[in-house]
């Protein structure tokens, strides 16, 4: 039985119709080893559904995300834009909506490539819409409660001034802090660093929750049974961590089955970043490799298993197996290591 089958057997037995949600955070170039993300995603949705499912997947973009610094292969006008959200940052090469679109566009046209059936949702769209205005409220509610879950969970100190919500400032378009005790259902006060003291309302896209308050909102939004991540969300005192507890305890929902996952390492470099930049883009082996292969490559062993991804001879010998593997599925005839 294949891994997908074995996960998809434990999220079919939990729900009657599942969600799986997975997505990324569009920062930078986006390389290839975030392809496993989407794949996996989507693995495990054609399990669910070959067990007579109704399951649906979603692709979250984080658009709303800041910029959190100048990254080496932007131009150096970019320092400008730096605490700003992705999705009001202009495209540095003119073609796309803005900053965040510019980066993700050529990922998306990979995954679609790659057969993964997924509803593509813009984070900075459901801010817009309010789908955080619940969730936003009850963080500050519950501030206290989650400074102490953080604590217990992370081992770090509690910080009394964290904010689980950061006002935009409507003067210099950056990220800030609320003022605590000016909060009343849907306003909160701030004052930016810049000097301008402003009013957020929670229920449009004036601020954002932080990334682990953000992510369990998500999961109370969408009532997600399922999501796949990357193993530095999996560590002890990680965002998973605290988000399976911040699920129940703060938002009333129970936090989705997870899938961490091993990275995809350049061989002969390593670890990949989008903050870096890569060589070997999602859309850069899709041309290189045929789709079927691709999907071969990160399904052939179990998400805990680390991949080399070889763009040289490493994918003609993936590809040397992967034809191997259809002729002994069609033909029945396998030998004993396979």
């Amino acid at each position: 039985m294949h891994w997908a089958d074995v996960i998809a057997k434990d999220i079919a037995e939990r729900a009657e119709t599942p969600l799986i949600a997975t997505g990324i955070s569009p920062t930078g170039i986006i390389h290839v080893g975030s392809l496993r993300e989407a794949i996996t995603g989507e693995s495990i949705r054609s399990a669910v559904e070959s067990l007579g499912k109704d399951v649906k997947l979603i692709y979250l973009i984080d658009s709303f995300d800041p910029l959190r610094r100048r990254y080496d292969f932007l131009p150096p006008e970019y320092e400008k834009y730096v605490g700003m959200p992705i999705c009001r940052i202009p495209c540095p090469c003119g073609k796309h909506r803005n900053y965040a679109h510019h980066f993700v566009q050529p990922f998306l046209d990979a995954v679609d490539s790659l057969g993964v059936h997924c509803e593509i949702i813009w984070t900075s769209d459901l801010y817009a819409q309010g789908k955080f205005a619940e969730c936003i409220d009850i963080t500050f509610k519950k501030r206290q409660e989650i400074i102490n879950i953080l604590h217990e969970v992370s081992g770090k100190e509690p910080n009394p001034n964290y904010a689980p919500y950061e006002p935009l400032c409507e003067k210099c378009g950056r990220y800030t802090k609320p003022i605590f005790d000016t909060y009343k259902f849907p306003y909160v006060e701030y004052d930016c660093p810049c000097g301008h003291h402003g009013k957020a309302d929670v229920r449009k896209d004036d601020g954002k929750l932080t990334w682990r308050l953000e992510w369990p909102a998500k999961w109370k939004i969408f009532g997600t049974n399922a999501e796949p991540f990357g193993k530095d969300h999996a560590a002890a005192g990680g965002s998973y961590d605290t988000g399976k507890r911040i699920a129940p305890e703060i938002f009333g929902v129970e936090p989705p089955f997870p899938v961490p996952y091993e990275f995809v390492q350049l061989k002969g470099v390593g670890q990949m970043h989008k903050s870096l930049g890569c060589s070997v883009t999602g859309l850069d082996a899709i041309r290189m490799t045929p789709p079927e292969v691709l999907n071969y490559l990160f399904l052939r062993v179990p998400t805990n298993r680390a991949i080399d991804y070889d763009s040289g001879m490493g994918l003609l010998d993936i590809a040397d197996e992967y034809d191997r593997m259809e002729l002994a599925f069609f033909t029945k005839e396998f030998t004993e290591a396979e």
